[in-house]
């Protein structure tokens, strides 16, 4: 098995390019065919939730 933490080298490329994070990077477990596994669907669910409480409403 193969693992890695593509999450820290994408926060750290959109730092690079002057973008800010509203939360530390989080990893999912996915299978050999870059699938999301069954049991990471709901953290990953609310981890989208807890982040879309965190935005700001864009301005128009």
């Amino acid at each position: 098995m193969l693992t890695g933490r593509a999450s820290r080298k994408i926060a750290k490329a959109l730092h690079q390019h002057g973008f800010d994070l509203v939360a530390e990077p989080e990893s999912f477990l996915v299978s050999s065919d870059n699938r999301l596994l069954p049991e990471e669907e709901a953290r990953a669910r609310q981890w989208g939730a807890d982040l879309a409480t965190m935005i700001r409403p864009i301005q128009l």
